[in-house]
Formats: C-alpha cells, sequence, structure tokens
C-alpha cells in the first residue's frame, strides 16, 4: 500500500463496494500514477484484499482535503441521485449512472451544486450510458436516421441492482436479453417501440416469507428497470444465484443501416464483455484524465462525455495523439 501522506499522484476514493467497487480498486492497484485512499460504503464487517481503509459514508466530510477525485459506484436506482449531490458538496466526482429515463434531471440537478461548490462532476461514464452513447451520437450523425442499440444477452447491474432494493428480495441478477426478430427489423429499416427489443429474465432469491405473486407483480411494474418489458421471474436458491455470479458476462451493439442512391450502408461498434464491472471500470479510469483536465482548468459544473474534447480522455499528449492515430 502507497505511502498516502508522501504520495505525489492523484488520490482517490470509491463510495461504494459491490462488484463495480471491487473491480475498480483492483485497477486503481495495478497503477502507479494514482493512491487508492479509501473506501466509503454503507455496509459493515467489509475486508478489503488489499489493505484499502474502509471507511462509512458518513465519514466522507472528514476526508475533504485527502482526496482529489471521488469514484461513485453506488447503484443508480436506489441512491446514487442523493449520494452525488452530497459528494459534489465537497469533491470532484466521477459516475456512471445509468438511469436514462432520469439523466437530464439528474445533470440539472448535480450541475447547480457543482456551480455553488466549485466542483467538477464527469456523470454517465461506463460503456452505456458512455462508451455506446458516443456511438449513438457519431453514427446518427452520418446521414439521415438515428443509430440503434441493443444490449445482451448478459447480465444488468443496474437491473440487477434495481431487484435487490426490492422488499422481500435477498439476492438477485437480471439478464438483458435481445429479441431476434427485433434485431433483424431493425437492421431491415423497420420501427421497433425500445421496450419490445429486449426481454428481461431475472433471477430472484427471496426472503422465505415473501410471497412468489407479489414479488412477480412488483418487479414487473418498476419504471424505468422492468415496466413495460416482456419480464421473466425464476425464483432459485442462493446457491445457483452464486453460481451465476461467477460470470458476469455482457454484450451489446450500436448500428445503423441506410442507402443513398441504391447504394447501402453498415455501420456497427459491438462488445463482448467477460467481466460487465471490470470494463466499466476501465471506463471510469478513462473518464478520469478527462475528469482531472476540466477541474483543473477550473471547468465548475456537471459534464457528459459529449462534453469532452477526446484527447481529454487519452493520457498521452496532442502531438503523439496525432502520430499515432490520424
Amino acid at each position: 500500500m502507497k505511502e498516502i501522506e508522501y504520495f505525489k499522484g492523484v488520490k482517490v476514493g470509491i463510495v461504494g463496494y459491490g462488484k463495480l467497487g471491487q473491480a475498480l480498486e483492483s485497477r486503481i492497484y495495478a497503477r502507479e500514477d494514482m493512491c487508492l485512499v479509501a473506501i466509503f460504503s454503507k455496509r459493515e464487517g467489509l475486508v478489503s484484499p488489499y489493505g484499502t481503509l474502509l471507511a462509512k459514508t458518513d465519514d466522507l466530510p472528514s476526508f475533504e482535503n485527502r482526496i482529489d477525485y471521488l469514484f461513485l459506484c453506488g447503484g443508480s436506482f436506489s441512491d446514487m441521485e442523493e449520494l452525488s449531490i452530497k459528494c459534489a458538496r465537497i469533491f470532484n466526482t466521477i459516475d456512471c449512472y445509468d438511469n436514462h429515463a432520469k439523466m437530464s434531471e439528474y445533470i440539472s440537478s448535480l450541475g447547480k451544486v457543482n456551480k455553488e461548490s466549485k466542483t467538477t462532476s464527469l456523470v454517465a461514464c461506463g460503456w452505456d450510458p458512455g462508451l455506446f452513447s458516443m456511438m449513438r451520437c457519431l453514427l446518427s450523425s452520418i446521414s439521415e436516421g438515428d443509430a440503434t442499440t441493443f444490449w445482451g444477452k448478459g447480465i444488468s447491474q443496474g437491473h440487477s441492482n434495481a431487484l435487490r432494493q426490492i422488499g422481500g428480495v435477498k439476492d438477485a441478477l437480471s439478464y438483458t436479453i435481445p429479441v431476434a426478430r427485433a434485431i433483424k427489423q431493425c437492421k431491415d429499416g423497420e420501427y421497433v417501440p425500445d421496450k419490445q427489443k429486449h426481454k428481461r429474465v431475472c433471477y430472484v432469491h427471496k426472503e422465505h416469507s415473501a410471497s412468489k405473486r407479489a414479488l412477480r407483480e412488483i418487479i414487473c411494474h418498476v419504471p424505468d428497470y422492468f415496466e413495460g418489458y416482456d419480464v421473466r421471474v425464476h425464483f432459485v436458491s442462493q446457491t445457483r444465484l452464486n453460481k451465476m455470479k461467477q460470470k458476469l458476462f455482457h454484450r451489446g451493439e450500436v448500428f445503423k443501416s441506410f442507402s443513398i442512391k441504391e447504394n447501402h450502408f453498415d455501420m456497427n461498434f459491438s462488445l463482448n464483455l467477460d467481466s460487465n464491472p471490470l470494463f466499466t471500470a476501465e471506463c471510469l479510469l478513462i473518464g478520469l484524465n478527462a475528469l482531472k483536465s476540466l477541474a483543473r482548468a477550473k471547468k465548475y459544473g456537471t459534464f457528459t462525455l459529449f462534453d469532452i474534447p477526446l484527447k481529454y480522455l487519452s493520457p498521452l499528449p496532442k502531438p503523439n495523439l496525432v502520430s499515432k492515430y490520424i
């Protein structure tokens, strides 16, 4: 563990110690340019395999002058909105908030706090939203029409977290599965409503006294996450869930097909991830390069990847970028 008081690089903290927080911790310790000061969590009895200091979320204010940048790895469904406001009053923050339906409201609320507190926040900096958002913008800008996104098959961290917040649910995983017929229709240029493009398949380990029928009804009507989708709910043992958690894979693609004067064009950007949390952690670390540039320039407010020049994302200086990638 680096000697924090004498470390000359970037000092960071993590809020939330679920799968993403754990993945991010492992990636930070693989680097020499940053020091992980502490991990903050509401849960009791946690132990870090790296010996990282584990503190309570309520202790965050006491670290005001000890942390340069704070990674927010809490769940978007439950506490991210309130937690980000609290943290942005003191720290420069970065997160992968993923509630697409509430994104504009989230950015507006957080931005007011950033301006008042003279802090900087980079939000929605995962692979989707984040990397895929950039691809949707880029592909949609070429000729007429919008790009289309399909996710899965894979385990959705955000939807799984939403399940686990429901009373009566001990543990759960949610799989996002694209509908094959919808993919073909979209690639043939047909319109398909967003909620008909994917199925949500949920595996739930419930409290003994909880009603399966009642839980299924609640899950199917969770707004922004499950309501309006084809939702399948399976009740399973903790043993089976633990086995399923050993492979937190995900995948997805953004594509666009169009024609100009009888000439057809296909564009596609896809990801196939063995570990959703590890790849999301890498996206956050790339985003930190941009957050540092914004904060050092005293650009206070809330930003997304749409606001970031590509040169801010790379650790390479501009001349190297030109010679290497153009």
